[in-house]
């Protein structure tokens, strides 16, 4: 790989090498801010770019070596809880055993996140405005822990960690705080810059992350810095440019989701297109900039 700018499209040959069989063929792909992402019909996932707070979800390996030229699969972990209540974290097993087939997946600002056949959703990369939907558990975990890797050569501390503090994760987490992916799986899922939505089969859709702007449509007044860490679903109405995109359709069902910078798209099953969050530069649609 190099990092030389391209001015007209070239053919990915680390992605081409892998063969237009059932799983090497790519059906989805994804452009972040500085990373991107493409997903093969076995679901496999491969990421490439800047990996400086983990969005690659290559491990500490990758974050240590800051960029990445070349696709590369996801590095996934089990963390299980063992006979003396602790948690600890272990390499899912090689060959692709037990590791999650993915249907979904996007890719934000420093972050990104994908979806499961069986409906889970999963986050990783830049953490500190709560894009990644972890609850306070696990941050308190993580940053105990700040050398979970599971390597056997001493593993190197990740650099996602900065004084002590966790700023991103380098191997996919899931989201627990969402309703049972049995009862209604997650279907889709979109990155913004700081913020990350998710819609479920049933056509709800959940929101967490940065908020300053109301681009999580949870009604929050303009100007409200917190980061929403667990995702908490969309229903707010009649608030303007600083959240809620339901105004004239609480309780429709979201068909589609679509996660700008600072700004959220919904699509109803209806054919209704709401948005919310900053409206500078008119980007709303709403015929103004509020």
């Amino acid at each position: 790989g190099n990092f030389k700018s391209q001015p007209a499209p070239k053919i990915v040959t680390a992605l081409a090498s892998l063969g237009g069989g059932t799983d090497g063929r790519i059906v989805a792909i994804s452009a972040g801010g500085i990373h991107s992402a493409a997903l093969t019909r076995g679901g496999t996932m491969y990421t490439w770019g800047d990996a400086s707070y983990g969005q690659l979800g290559q491990g500490v390996e990758a974050v240590g070596e800051k960029l990445v030229a070349r696709p590369a699969p996801l590095v996934w972990q089990r963390v299980r809880q063992n006979s003396s209540g602790d948690l600890a974290a272990d390499i899912v097993g090689e060959g692709g055993r037990h590791r999650p087939k993915l249907v979904h997946i996007s890719c934000g600002g420093q972050h990104s996140a994908a979806v499961s056949d069986d409906g889970r959703v999963f986050c990783w990369g830049r953490a500190d405005s709560g894009q990644l939907g972890l609850d306070r558990t696990w941050i308190d975990f993580l940053e105990d822990r700040p050398t979970l890797s599971a390597r056997e050569d001493g593993s190197p501390k990740s650099m996602a960690m900065k004084s002590g503090k966790m700023q991103g994760l380098e191997v996919p987490v899931e989201v627990t705080h969402l309703p049972p992916p049995g009862d209604d799986p997650a279907v889709s899922v979109a990155c913004g810059a700081f913020h990350t939505l998710a819609v479920l089969r049933s056509g709800r859709c959940f929101s967490w992350g940065n908020e300053e702007y109301g681009m999580l449509g949870l009604g929050r007044s303009r100007g409200w810095k917190a980061g929403v860490s667990a995702p908490r679903e969309v229903t707010a109405t009649g608030l303007g440019s600083a959240g809620g995109p339901y105004r004239e359709g609480l309780g429709r069902r979201v068909a589609e989701v679509a996660a700008g910078g600072w700004h959220s798209a919904f699509l109803t099953a209806h054919g209704s297109l709401m948005t919310t969050g900053r409206g500078e530069y008119g980007r709303l649609g709403h015929g103004d900039e509020k």
